[in-house]
């Protein structure tokens, strides 16, 4: 499979045979019911009249345009407001439906120029027949490739063009023939791609932080060259009190991605690029099936099979050069001790996967629902790969080049079962009730060696043993009708344990990792309450509160148990919706959030904090009807942030320090029934401590857009 621009030119032709293929849907669709089209005109002895049909048409064509203007870090507006920079503009979205008989036509459509948004659709259905579409869609999604910022000196990097971006897109055509009483049969091909450039978080080393030691702040980035290819079928029939559903996959996908690493930048004789490239190709074909019978009103049973098969290729380096996209070079001189790459890999992976699930539904009392299911899902996966690894004992010698082969065997068996209860007999109750356990088990088999003389460096094989754990209660009570109350309670247990077998890194006889971890377990407490009331006819209150707590408890080799982590959260949310007068509305909202992760060595030599992320959101909405064709409305939001803690004496700073405001003010107008226009003003900041001011942003966001309706 081609890639890229390649992949798009491929593309062409089966675009082609969607076209090809809609023309003749269409035609068969509006022939299908006129009997003229399959065979002659009968004769007739006196004038014949032509038939008159009724057509209906309905539809809408939406203009805008949007005009931007940004003082400081465009990238990241771009980033957290998903909108282009500068200028934008055109069809944001049209839609026209035509009935003849019976047979529907509809089109949209939507293109936003500069912002690379695009989507156009069309559809053709015929009652008792079916239905065909073709379609093609495209928009943006940005990315702002800034590094990190170390306040000590104030050292920031800025290597590139941090306004980064990628395309998404898809291209397909789909039917469904539905005719009386025979199976519902439906068919679908779908293109898809993504390519780009967007930022990654693997970013680079450098020692110019003023004596303090080396920071990894250095920016980075990722190149993405992905495509898709799936045709699906589908088939639905309903006996008796049965109704069948089957279906067939088949997927095709190719990647040529790469990071792009910089190490050291500026720095005399260190100064290197890393080039990564992962490239890989798969082909997936899956089968699955279910049924669904209602034995009577208050039984139901269903079933569900899938089976899939998966078969990888793998290929990439890993190489240090003076620049980017550099070839190897074993006597690179800027490369530095334990420099290590590898060139040349080879390999691939097949899994295979079979679930099968079964559910029942029953009603036996007139209030009481109760619903039991059971799933088992069996994987085996496969793998091995090759490659020449490329390493350094000490700067400026020659690089050493090292065969390697690196093969993996899982097998997993998971067995899960669920049980739920609702009850609505007690008067302005209800209740539910929720369990379900999951066990598993399973091996893996890991082997790491020279193929060129048989010495292995690691070998592992580990058996694991499954247990999760999850349940659930929770009320509704509604004790007066403008007061409801809710909560829930869940509490899950996601329990692992590992033993491990011929599990030693044979050239050092030591552990390796995980051989070392014997079982860990994830504890999850939650609960959350909602109360809404309405004490006045034009006042409505939404109060809500959560409450989680996450423990994770660990068991290394022979030591005892301990308490690696605990992770808890409080949140409160509030809002509130008030009608003064008809014509005016005002909605405020208000979410305060207390987030803390501790583990057993914070406060270690002072380099070890607590990790906090508190932070605040308002929001306040108001809409004024100013006669019966105008309305004005206004929307303002805010986010506080102010956990940055600046250690970078002993290490990088972290934690969440920044404001964020907008406000936006709408003016909507309604010419005529059929032209509707608004014209929109808004205004953006951001202020971000952890990047020492360089993401701050100041924008003015200026709307607007026409709608006519035909």
């Amino acid at each position: 499979m081609l890639v890229g621009g390649q992949g798009l030119r491929a593309f062409r032709i089966p675009w082609m045979i969607c076209a090809l293929s809609f023309v003749f849907w269409s035609n068969f669709v509006l022939a299908a019911d006129d009997p003229s089209a399959v065979k002659p005109a009968e004769k007739s002895d006196g004038e014949q009249k032509p038939k008159e049909e009724k057509s209906d048409g309905l539809g809408h064509v939406d203009a805008s345009m949007s005009a931007i203007s940004i003082d400081g870090d465009k990238a990241r507006f771009m980033q957290r407001h998903g909108m282009a920079k500068d200028f934008s503009g055109g069809i944001e979205d049209f839609f026209m439906e035509q009935t003849t008989k019976d047979v529907i036509t509809r089109v949209e459509g939507r293109g936003l120029f500069d912002a690379h948004d695009y989507r156009l659709k069309l559809e053709v259905e015929k009652t008792k027949v079916g239905k065909f579409s073709v379609g093609y869609k495209q928009f943006r999604t940005w990315y702002d490739g800034s590094g990190g910022f170390f306040p000590q000196n104030g050292q920031w990097f800025s290597l590139y063009d941090a306004e980064l971006a990628i395309d998404r897109g898809s291209a397909w055509f789909e039917g469904e023939l539905s005719l009386p009483d025979l199976p519902v049969i439906g068919f679908k091909y779908e293109y898809e791609f993504r390519e780009g450039t967007k930022d990654s978080l693997h970013w680079g080393d450098t020692a110019l932080t003023g004596g303090l030691g080396t920071r990894k702040i250095v920016p980075s980035f990722r190149k993405i060259n992905e495509c898709r290819d799936t045709f699906e079928g589908t088939l639905k029939h309903t006996m008796d009190e049965t109704t069948v559903n089957m279906g067939l996959k088949y997927e095709t996908t190719a990647d040529a991605n790469a990071l792009y690493v910089r190490r050291n930048p500026f720095e005399s004789g260190r100064d290197r690029t890393i080039t990564t490239r992962e490239t890989q190709s798969s082909s997936l074909f899956n089968f699955h099936g279910s049924t669904e019978t209602w034995f009577s009103e208050k039984l139901l049973f269903t079933t569900g099979y899938s089976l899939s098969a998966l078969d990888t290729d793998i290929g990439g380096s890993f190489i240090y050069g003076g620049s980017y996209d550099s070839p190897f070079d074993a006597r690179f001189a800027n490369k530095q001790a334990n420099d290590t790459g590898f060139i040349d890999l080879s390999g691939g992976a097949q899994s295979k996967e079979a679930t099968v699930a079964l559910n029942l539904m029953l009603i036996p009392l007139e209030n009481l629902t109760l619903i039991a299911g059971l799933r088992s899902e069996h994987q085996d996966v496969g793998g091995v790969s090759n490659y020449t690894l490329t390493s350094s004992a000490a700067a400026g010698g020659s690089t050493v080049q090292t065969p390697a082969e690196a093969m993996v065997h899982d097998e997993f068996l998971n067995v899960s079962e669920s049980l739920e209860a609702r009850y609505k007999g007690i008067q302005d109750w209800a209740f539910y009730a929720r369990s379900g356990w999951e066990e598993g088990n399973g091996a893996t088999g890991e082997n790491l060696g020279r193929p060129d003389t048989g010495t292995v460096s690691v070998h592992r094989d580990t058996d694991m043993e499954r247990l999760n754990q999850k349940y659930t209660v929770g009320a509704n009570w509604y004790p007066l009708p403008n007061l409801n109350l809710g909560g829930q309670f869940y509490h899950k247990i996601n329990g692992v344990s590992y033993t491990h077998r011929n599990d030693r890194q044979v050239d050092t006889g030591t552990d390796a990792y995980p051989g070392f971890v014997t079982e860990r377990n994830v504890l999850t407490d939650d609960a959350n309450f909602r109360v809404t009331w309405r004490p006045l006819n034009n006042v409505t209150a939404v109060s809500r509160y959560d409450f989680q707590e996450i423990r994770v408890d660990s068991r290394e080799g022979t030591l005892k148990g301990e308490e690696s982590g605990r992770s808890t959260r409080h949140v409160w949310g509030e809002t509130l919706t008030w009608n003064p007068i008809q014509r005016l509305y005002l909605q405020g909202n208000a979410n305060y959030v207390i987030g803390r992760t501790e583990t057993p060595v914070n406060g270690f030599n002072g380099s070890v904090l607590e990790s906090k992320n508190d932070y605040i959101n308002l929001g306040l909405a108001s809409g004024y009807a100013w006669d019966a064709k105008t309305d004005i409305q206004m929307q303002y939001s805010y986010y506080r942030a102010d956990n940055f803690y600046n250690n970078s004496v002993s290490s990088v700073p972290y934690g969440a320090g920044a404001e964020e405001q907008g406000i936006t003010l709408t003016l909507l107008r309604r010419i005529s029934d059929t032209i509707h226009w608004s014209v929109k003003y808004g205004f953006f900041t951001n202020r971000d401590e952890t990047s020492g001011d360089h993401n701050n942003y100041d924008a003015h966001v200026i709307y607007t857009s026409l709608r006519v309706a035909f």
